[in-house]
């Protein structure tokens, strides 16, 4: 269509220039003469011109503009102008026309009519009456820009991973290569698993994991300078599930144990794990029982879970003395209760104070069972202070104690069955 040489006929229109039926170019983008560069602005006689296309390049139309006519013609409807095209018109030339097309409507001189009719070539007689004005067209939008995708790897602390609920939140930067831009992106990470609690056993989950660092691929989308979409994927993170925890809840017990603070008193299962009270790990006491003793190695195992499946948990919670790791559970016997104490991994013997209540004692009157108790916490913070023969050569008549036998192969039914026979009433020592 606007090959060099071809021959236009152009519609004049105060708000632009019309290359064809419907196809307009806006007043702002009009250029009148090719170094000037004046404003367009054509007066008010001047509807049709007769132009030669100069060149088009890169959306940019010069018109050489050869004689104004102020009628109309068929070809102008068969000019096959796509809308759109043009971004910029320039219309110059020698011819007088030109220089009406700025300035408004100033009045037109006499010879500027004569002389400008003289030089016009006859037009086609095959006029008809014009059609109604077509409204003007939008001002064409930019070109859009094309997606790029990226791939990208990173990696993080844990301790820079933020949990929220469903997901992982990393925040990262990313450099776009063709505009060496960098921008500030947030990686998500879903895992429907993750709560907003976890947040605060990150350092558990990097232990369980076995790993210090989490892995995150990222798939990136920019359109120009500018991010427009960002996923992110993680083996780490997906490895975040259910039956890692019984993983976590090991490494929570050894570390809090390890760091345990309440050496001068006994502790209830809330108290040592307080710090990770909003972590979704809330065990039971036998729940923690049950995770300690899958750790193994432990000198007392069978004992303490047999002491913990014996203990009267609706009467007292079960409390923990740390250093040295010891538990102190509460049984029922025939004559009345009796607070055990017994060592996780230490060759201690098993220590037992009668309360002079029965279960349904203390159940009816539970002041009785806090009475004995302070008793027994007086009496272990005294053999922490002094040591343990010296308590057992000034023990009170309540007070029993029993000895492991490490060396037989039925040490543990030993000790077992003496135990229920000081519970049942006889006197050990």
């Amino acid at each position: 269509m606007f090959s060099k040489g071809t021959q236009l006929i152009v519609r004049m229109n105060p708000e632009g220039v019309f290359l064809g039926d419907g196809v307009c170019v806006p007043r702002s983008a009009v250029q009148v003469g090719r170094s000037s560069g004046k404003e367009y602005a054509p007066h008010s006689d001047i509807f049709w011109i007769r132009a030669r296309v100069v060149h088009f390049t890169d959306g940019v139309l010069e018109l050489d503009v050869s004689a104004g006519h102020p009628g109309m013609v068929n070809s102008f409807f068969s000019q096959n102008a796509a809308d759109g095209v043009v971004k910029k018109l320039i219309l110059s030339g020698s011819s007088t026309i030109v220089s009406r097309l700025t300035g408004g409507n100033q009045p037109v001189p006499s010879w500027a009519r004569s002389e400008a009719k003289a030089k016009e070539p006859a037009l086609s007689s095959n006029t008809y009456t014009p059609r109604p004005k077509a409204p003007m067209p939008e001002a064409p939008k930019p070109r859009e820009l094309p997606v790029v995708e990226y791939k990208q790897a990173y990696r993080f602390n844990f301790a820079d991973m933020k949990i929220e609920m469903g997901a992982a939140i990393f925040k990262a930067e990313f450099k776009i290569p063709t505009f060496l831009r960098t921008v500030a992106i947030e990686l998500r990470v879903e895992n429907e698993f993750l709560k907003p609690e976890m947040d605060t056993i990150r350092a558990y989950l990097s232990k369980s994991l076995k790993c210090k660092m989490v892995e995150v691929s990222a798939t990136i989308r920019s359109q120009g300078a500018e991010v427009v979409s960002v996923e992110a994927s993680s083996e780490t993170v997906a490895a975040i599930a259910s039956d890692l925890f019984g993983e976590v809840n090991q490494v929570v017990i050894r570390e809090e144990l390890k760091n345990a603070i309440h050496e001068d008193k006994l502790v209830t299962v809330d108290d040592l794990f307080k710090s990770v009270k909003n972590s979704g790990l809330n065990l039971s006491d036998r729940q923690f029982v049950d995770e300690l003793m899958k750790m193994k190695g432990f000198k007392h195992s069978e004992h303490m879970e047999y002491l913990s499946s014996q203990h009267l948990c609706d009467l007292m919670r079960l409390r923990m003395q740390t250093k040295p790791f010891s538990f102190v559970c509460l049984l029922a016997g025939k004559r009345g209760c009796f607070f055990v104490l017994e060592s996780v991994n230490k060759t201690d013997a098993t220590y037992l104070w009668r309360v002079d209540a029965t279960e349904a004692e203390s159940q009816q009157n539970p002041s009785l069972l806090r009475a004995a108790f302070a008793q027994v916490e007086e009496a272990i913070s005294w053999i922490r202070a002094e040591g343990r023969n010296p308590y057992r050569n000034a023990a009170p008549d309540n007070f029993s104690y029993i000895e492991h036998d490490y060396t037989s192969a039925d040490g543990f039914e030993t000790w077992k069955q003496r135990l229920r026979s000081i519970m049942d009433g006889e006197k050990s020592g």
